[in-house]
Protein backbone atom coordinates (compact mmCIF):
# COMPACT_ATOMS: atom_id res chain seq x y z
CA UNK A 1 0.00 0.00 0.00
CA UNK A 2 1.57 3.44 -1.09
CA UNK A 3 -0.13 5.49 2.70
CA UNK A 4 0.10 8.67 2.19
CA UNK A 5 -0.04 11.00 5.16
CA UNK A 6 -1.13 14.92 4.96
CA UNK A 7 -0.67 16.66 8.58
CA UNK A 8 -2.39 19.94 9.13
CA UNK A 9 0.39 21.37 11.45
CA UNK A 10 -1.41 25.06 11.62
CA UNK A 11 -4.08 27.61 11.01
CA UNK A 12 -2.08 30.67 10.25
CA UNK A 13 -1.24 31.67 6.98
CA UNK A 14 1.20 34.65 5.74
CA UNK A 15 -1.16 35.78 3.00
CA UNK A 16 -4.74 35.88 2.70
CA UNK A 17 -5.47 34.45 -0.53
CA UNK A 18 -9.05 35.67 -2.39
CA UNK A 19 -9.90 31.65 -2.63
CA UNK A 20 -8.40 29.63 -0.44
CA UNK A 21 -9.29 26.37 -0.88
CA UNK A 22 -9.00 26.03 3.15
CA UNK A 23 -10.67 29.12 4.34
CA UNK A 24 -13.50 27.25 5.96
CA UNK A 25 -11.08 24.31 7.75
CA UNK A 26 -8.76 28.07 9.26
CA UNK A 27 -11.81 29.61 10.21
CA UNK A 28 -12.66 26.12 12.41
CA UNK A 29 -9.04 26.31 13.72
CA UNK A 30 -8.24 29.35 14.26
CA UNK A 31 -4.73 30.09 15.78
CA UNK A 32 -3.71 26.57 15.65
CA UNK A 33 -0.47 25.19 15.97
CA UNK A 34 0.37 21.81 16.49
CA UNK A 35 1.68 21.31 19.66
CA UNK A 36 4.64 19.08 20.47
CA UNK A 37 2.56 16.85 22.46
CA UNK A 38 0.01 16.29 19.48
CA UNK A 39 4.00 15.80 17.58
CA UNK A 40 4.61 12.94 20.19
CA UNK A 41 1.24 11.15 19.95
CA UNK A 42 1.25 11.16 16.26
CA UNK A 43 5.03 9.47 16.04
CA UNK A 44 4.38 6.83 19.21
CA UNK A 45 0.92 5.72 17.92
CA UNK A 46 2.58 4.75 13.92
CA UNK A 47 5.57 3.28 16.72
CA UNK A 48 3.41 1.43 18.65
CA UNK A 49 1.50 -0.66 15.56
CA UNK A 50 4.67 -0.64 13.41
CA UNK A 51 3.02 1.88 11.03
CA UNK A 52 5.66 3.66 8.49
CA UNK A 53 4.20 5.91 5.91
CA UNK A 54 5.41 6.27 2.14
CA UNK A 55 5.29 10.05 2.53
CA UNK A 56 4.19 12.37 5.21
CA UNK A 57 3.29 15.85 3.76
CA UNK A 58 2.71 19.06 5.88
CA UNK A 59 0.25 21.62 5.12
CA UNK A 60 -2.27 24.29 6.73
CA UNK A 61 -2.43 27.18 6.43
CA UNK A 62 0.96 27.53 5.83
CA UNK A 63 3.20 25.27 7.27
CA UNK A 64 6.44 27.51 6.96
CA UNK A 65 5.08 29.74 9.97
CA UNK A 66 4.21 27.02 12.40
CA UNK A 67 5.89 27.49 15.67
CA UNK A 68 7.30 23.87 15.64
CA UNK A 69 8.24 22.87 11.87
CA UNK A 70 12.19 21.75 12.52
CA UNK A 71 10.98 19.80 15.64
CA UNK A 72 8.11 17.93 13.55
CA UNK A 73 10.01 17.32 10.58
CA UNK A 74 12.51 15.67 12.72
CA UNK A 75 9.95 13.69 14.29
CA UNK A 76 7.72 12.89 11.59
CA UNK A 77 10.82 11.58 9.89
CA UNK A 78 11.26 8.44 11.93
CA UNK A 79 7.41 7.40 10.73
CA UNK A 80 7.99 7.82 7.23
CA UNK A 81 10.35 7.59 4.32
CA UNK A 82 9.94 10.71 2.67
CA UNK A 83 8.80 14.09 4.55
CA UNK A 84 7.45 17.00 2.81
CA UNK A 85 5.38 20.09 2.20
CA UNK A 86 3.25 22.09 0.14
CA UNK A 87 4.25 26.12 0.94
CA UNK A 88 2.80 29.42 -0.78
CA UNK A 89 6.70 30.12 -1.58
CA UNK A 90 7.19 33.22 0.32
CA UNK A 91 9.81 32.02 2.43
CA UNK A 92 12.23 30.25 0.37
CA UNK A 93 15.06 30.31 2.78
CA UNK A 94 12.96 28.44 5.01
CA UNK A 95 11.91 25.86 3.00
CA UNK A 96 15.37 25.28 1.39
CA UNK A 97 17.08 25.44 4.85
CA UNK A 98 15.23 22.60 5.80
CA UNK A 99 16.78 20.08 3.56
CA UNK A 100 13.83 17.98 2.28
CA UNK A 101 14.29 16.16 -0.19
CA UNK A 102 11.81 17.74 -2.32
CA UNK A 103 8.71 20.26 -1.42
CA UNK A 104 5.88 21.73 -3.50
CA UNK A 105 5.65 25.50 -4.30
CA UNK A 106 2.41 27.11 -5.55
CA UNK A 107 3.28 29.08 -8.79
CA UNK A 108 0.41 31.20 -8.23
CA UNK A 109 1.12 32.63 -4.68
CA UNK A 110 4.78 33.26 -4.97
CA UNK A 111 6.49 36.58 -6.60
CA UNK A 112 8.91 35.97 -9.72
CA UNK A 113 11.93 37.29 -7.55
CA UNK A 114 10.40 34.15 -4.75
CA UNK A 115 10.09 31.26 -7.64
CA UNK A 116 13.61 32.82 -9.03
CA UNK A 117 15.07 31.78 -5.24
CA UNK A 118 13.96 28.15 -6.24
CA UNK A 119 15.81 27.22 -9.44
CA UNK A 120 17.99 24.47 -9.27
CA UNK A 121 16.55 22.83 -6.15
CA UNK A 122 14.06 20.15 -5.55
CA UNK A 123 10.98 21.94 -5.82
CA UNK A 124 7.38 20.82 -7.19
CA UNK A 125 5.94 23.23 -8.94
CA UNK A 126 2.13 23.49 -8.47
CA UNK A 127 1.30 25.78 -11.65
CA UNK A 128 -2.47 26.15 -11.56
CA UNK A 129 -3.94 29.76 -10.56
CA UNK A 130 -6.61 29.64 -7.79
CA UNK A 131 -10.10 29.18 -8.69
CA UNK A 132 -13.72 30.04 -6.68
CA UNK A 133 -14.35 26.39 -5.26
CA UNK A 134 -17.88 25.33 -6.07
CA UNK A 135 -20.99 26.39 -4.29
CA UNK A 136 -23.19 23.93 -5.09
CA UNK A 137 -22.76 20.47 -6.15
CA UNK A 138 -21.59 19.44 -9.99
CA UNK A 139 -23.75 16.50 -11.84
CA UNK A 140 -21.91 14.12 -13.20
CA UNK A 141 -18.81 14.21 -11.19
CA UNK A 142 -18.74 10.83 -9.61
CA UNK A 143 -17.09 8.70 -9.41
CA UNK A 144 -14.44 11.47 -8.69
CA UNK A 145 -10.80 12.02 -11.08
CA UNK A 146 -9.35 12.97 -7.83
CA UNK A 147 -5.98 14.52 -7.67
CA UNK A 148 -4.82 13.27 -4.68
CA UNK A 149 -5.25 9.57 -6.34
CA UNK A 150 -1.69 9.57 -7.43
CA UNK A 151 1.72 10.47 -6.47
CA UNK A 152 4.17 12.82 -8.47
CA UNK A 153 5.06 9.52 -10.17
CA UNK A 154 1.93 8.36 -11.20
CA UNK A 155 1.93 5.68 -8.25
CA UNK A 156 -1.83 4.90 -6.90
CA UNK A 157 -2.12 6.21 -3.37
CA UNK A 158 -4.15 6.03 -0.12
CA UNK A 159 -3.82 9.54 1.24
CA UNK A 160 -5.83 10.76 3.80
CA UNK A 161 -5.38 13.92 6.70
CA UNK A 162 -4.75 13.90 10.17
CA UNK A 163 -6.36 17.12 11.18
CA UNK A 164 -6.17 18.08 14.85
CA UNK A 165 -7.18 14.57 16.76
CA UNK A 166 -8.71 13.06 13.56
CA UNK A 167 -7.75 11.18 10.43
CA UNK A 168 -10.24 12.16 7.38
CA UNK A 169 -10.86 10.81 3.78
CA UNK A 170 -8.88 13.31 2.34
CA UNK A 171 -6.50 16.86 2.46
CA UNK A 172 -10.31 18.19 1.92
CA UNK A 173 -11.94 16.76 3.42
CA UNK A 174 -12.31 19.33 6.22
CA UNK A 175 -12.62 22.43 3.84
CA UNK A 176 -15.78 20.71 2.53
CA UNK A 177 -18.00 20.16 5.62
CA UNK A 178 -18.66 23.42 5.35
CA UNK A 179 -21.46 21.90 2.41
CA UNK A 180 -21.97 18.40 3.70
CA UNK A 181 -20.94 16.13 6.90
CA UNK A 182 -17.59 14.76 6.14
CA UNK A 183 -16.54 10.86 7.59
CA UNK A 184 -13.81 10.83 9.69
CA UNK A 185 -11.82 8.29 12.20
CA UNK A 186 -9.74 8.88 15.24
CA UNK A 187 -6.33 7.99 14.55
CA UNK A 188 -6.55 4.57 15.93
CA UNK A 189 -5.87 1.02 15.04
CA UNK A 190 -8.81 0.36 12.05
CA UNK A 191 -8.15 3.69 9.96
CA UNK A 192 -6.23 2.14 7.39
CA UNK A 193 -9.49 -0.37 6.78
CA UNK A 194 -11.66 2.24 7.65
CA UNK A 195 -9.88 4.36 4.44
CA UNK A 196 -8.70 1.54 2.01
CA UNK A 197 -11.72 1.67 -0.69
CA UNK A 198 -10.75 5.01 -1.79
CA UNK A 199 -13.50 5.13 -4.12
CA UNK A 200 -14.31 8.80 -4.10
CA UNK A 201 -17.96 8.60 -4.56
CA UNK A 202 -18.38 10.62 -1.68
CA UNK A 203 -21.25 13.78 -1.84
CA UNK A 204 -18.16 15.80 -0.78
CA UNK A 205 -16.88 15.20 -4.35
CA UNK A 206 -19.28 16.76 -6.02
CA UNK A 207 -18.65 20.48 -4.12
CA UNK A 208 -14.59 19.23 -4.18
CA UNK A 209 -11.67 21.60 -6.24
CA UNK A 210 -10.04 18.92 -6.38
CA UNK A 211 -12.11 16.79 -8.50
CA UNK A 212 -10.14 17.11 -11.85
CA UNK A 213 -13.91 16.72 -13.40
CA UNK A 214 -15.14 19.90 -11.89
CA UNK A 215 -11.94 21.81 -11.92
CA UNK A 216 -11.68 21.96 -15.67
CA UNK A 217 -15.41 23.19 -15.29
CA UNK A 218 -14.75 26.10 -12.99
Amino acid sequence: MNLRLVIWVTSDCNLECKWCSQAHARKLSKGYHMSLEEISSIVESAKSRNLRFDVIELTGGEPTVWHHLDRGIKAFKTIADVVTLITNGNEPNKVKALNLNHWYVSNSQATKEQLAQYKNVNVLNINHKHKKPPLIPYKDSLPAKCCVQYDRFGVEQNSLTYYMGDVYYCCYAVALSKFVPVDKVAFQDDFIKEFSDKAYDKEMCTYCIGNRKIWKQL
